[in-house]
């Protein structure tokens, strides 16, 4: 029976790639096929030898590319972590973005939810994590430690003296677990705030952009997930943070290797 040189697999593991080495094993399976077909046919040699260098050749440079691919998609994944109180409308603007629904109704408040959107505009992804309810914070700590950005919801609709107190609450916390990660403020529910008779005890649009800039937030955007109001830009508004030199850089050295659920 004819033997394929062992010569040809040396080839492909030392000119093709190094990677070919965990196939080793199949290579060599296959070169028992191609050795049965030769001895059945009595079909030239030279055909199958160099059809083996082929195939193993495009098998590994496969293997590269897919390899590549996956580097190249890590490094374009942003991982954003929306954070808040319950009531905030997290999820609500999360669904709004990726599904364009919104509903109040048969929704069980969970700690942790992930959704990955392409952003074809920017070439990146968004691995948006969507924070729930956590008594003792401690999830809450974590996932601040993997997130390379912050979005801060707060509603609009609640009265001004709530609502500072409770920015400061979350604040304090992601300035403490966050590594002065970059914070987009967002002012949720508009629809109602704008809806109510008496508009001066909620928080203006004034002074949600004094308190952004008070805490070095990147941008401060108010929206409505009902209505659909200034969802998108919000994830706009990160994409285009992230573009400006030597900020994707900077924020993934600060974050701990991707977060996946």
């Amino acid at each position: 029976m004819f033997q394929i040189p062992m010569s040809y697999f040396t080839y492909t593991i030392v000119n093709v790639a190094p990677e070919a080495m965990p196939f080793f094993g199949n290579l060599l399976c296959f070169s028992c096929s191609i050795q049965q077909i030769i001895s059945a046919n009595g079909t030239d040699t030279h055909v199958f030898q160099g059809l083996f260098v082929l195939l193993c050749c495009a098998a590994v440079r496969k293997r590269q590319m897919i390899k590549k691919m996956a580097e190249e998609a890590v490094d374009k994944t942003i991982t954003v972590g929306v954070f808040g109180d319950d009531t905030s409308g997290k999820t609500s603007i999360v669904r709004r973005y990726v599904d364009n629904v919104f509903t109040t109704e048969g929704y069980v408040p969970q700690m942790e939810h992930n959704k990955n959107v392409f952003l074809s505009q920017f070439d990146m992804y968004f691995q948006i994590v969507d924070t729930g309810y956590d008594k003792g914070f401690y999830l809450y700590t974590t996932l601040m430690g993997h997130c390379n950005v912050f979005v801060l919801c707060f509603e609009l609709n609640k009265m001004k003296s709530q609502t500072i107190k409770r920015l400061d609450w979350w604040i304090t916390r992601l300035e403490h677990y966050g590594k002065d990660k970059p914070i987009l403020l967002v002012g949720t529910k508009l629809d109602e705030r704008n809806e109510a008779s008496k508009i001066s005890e909620f928080y203006s649009t004034e002074e949600g952009q004094k308190t952004a800039q008070k805490i070095g937030a990147f941008d401060y955007i108010e929206c409505s997930a009902k209505e659909n109001i200034n969802i998108p830009l919000i994830f706009e508004k990160i994409g285009q943070f992230i573009k400006e030199p030597g900020v994707k850089s900077r924020i993934k050295q600060k974050s701990s290797k991707c977060f996946l659920m």
